[in-house]
């Protein structure tokens, strides 16, 4: 009745086929929207994951668009860096020129001057002959006061007393006083002053004032004149107010009118080597043509036959003798302090022939006065 009620049973069965088909129709849908649930997470999670490809590609890219940019970056600076390395090999090569360029100025520059410092040395040099041949001749004397004035002027001089410059020995006599420029030297042509002093006739003369000699070589007298046998001549002769005694000056001290010879025996190179000499020096005049005045250096092995005359040795020195050629006497200054009133008082005894009375110095006779 009650499915009667309620349409009988087909509308039963209907009403079951309407509900199991939409029992099925919910389930089918069920697993549909189950299905497309699984199919949208699905998707979701591809997309997720494509998008976090595409950011890791992203990346990626960006990554390697950096990198790029520092390759290209490195690229640049290499560049840069070649560029800056051909500019430094360029300013190099430009100093290294520039340095050439220099150095070939400064030896062109260095051998001008060169060159001209030789052009000058030659024009000097040349001058300097001219000069020799013009003005180093012997000066003239005009007068008896020149000529005086000159005599007076050094302890020895040279004057050529010649009628002129075509006289013969002029030319030797002017060749030969340039040599010795320790003796100044002049020409005489005033016959008026060859009368003054005793010249007849073409004569060279020296003058000295230690023992006031004049001392004439006469042109015509003379067999050979040549310029070493005067320049000889000079020096044999110049003995000074203290000659330093040799094998040339010898032949001028004991050629002299004066015989008595005061000696400083010494050796050179000593501290008081000069200091003597300069004392004795001052003291000489006072004996003008009555003692010569001689300085022996006892270090030279050449005058340790003199030392030995006076029974001395080179250690023995300083000492001061008196030798008279006279006699051939001689005597020591007794040993002491060799000052110049002790040489006065020595020079003066030996004037007076006191020394005479006394022993003389000498290898056999050692003690002194």
């Amino acid at each position: 009745m009650d499915m009667e009620a309620h349409g009988g049973p087909n509308q039963a069965i209907a009403w079951f086929a309407c509900l199991l088909t939409t029992g099925l129709t919910a389930s089918f849908c069920f697993n549909v929207l189950s299905t497309l649930q699984v199919l949208l997470y699905l998707f979701l999670y591809l997309g997720l994951f494509l998008y976090l490809l595409l950011l890791l590609f992203l990346y990626l890219g960006l990554f390697l668009y950096l990198l790029l940019l520092f390759l290209y970056l490195g690229l640049f600076l290499y560049l840069l860096l070649l560029h800056f390395l051909y500019l430094g090999l360029f300013l190099y090569l430009l100093l290294l020129l520039f340095l050439y360029l220099l150095l070939l100025l400064f030896l062109y520059l260095g051998l001008f001057l060169y060159l001209l410092l030789l052009l000058f040395l030659y024009l000097g040099l040349c001058g300097a002959l001219a000069t020799d041949t013009v003005d180093s001749d012997p000066p003239r004397l005009g007068d008896l006061k020149a000529t005086e004035a000159f005599i007076d002027s050094a302890e020895v001089v040279v004057v050529g007393f010649f009628e002129s410059e075509e006289s013969h020995g002029y030319k030797e006599m002017v060749d030969a006083a340039k040599r010795v420029d320790t003796v100044p030297a002049a020409i005489c042509m005033e016959k008026e002053v060859w009368a003054e002093l005793s010249i007849s006739s073409d004569t060279i003369a020296i003058f000295r004032k230690a023992d006031n000699h004049q001392e004439n070589l006469v042109v015509s007298e003379a067999k050979k004149l040549e310029v070493d046998g005067l320049v000889n001549f000079i020096v044999i002769n110049e003995v000074r107010f203290v000659t330093e005694y040799n094998q040339v000056t010898a032949v001028g001290l004991f050629n002299s009118e004066v015989k008595a010879h005061l000696l400083l025996l010494v050796n050179r190179g000593t501290k008081e080597f000069t200091e003597l000499k300069e004392q004795l020096a001052a003291l000489a005049p006072e004996f003008t043509g009555k003692l010569l005045f001689v300085l022996i250096n006892g270090a030279l092995k050449s005058n340790f036959r003199s030392l030995g005359y006076f029974g001395l040795k080179s250690g023995d020195l300083p000492r001061v003798g008196i030798y008279d050629g006279q006699s051939d006497m001689k005597w020591l200054l007794p040993q002491g302090d060799i000052s110049s009133e002790r040489v006065r008082g020595f020079c003066q005894a030996f004037l007076k022939g006191e020394l005479k009375e006394e022993k003389q110095a000498g290898a056999e006779a050692k003690s002194e006065l």
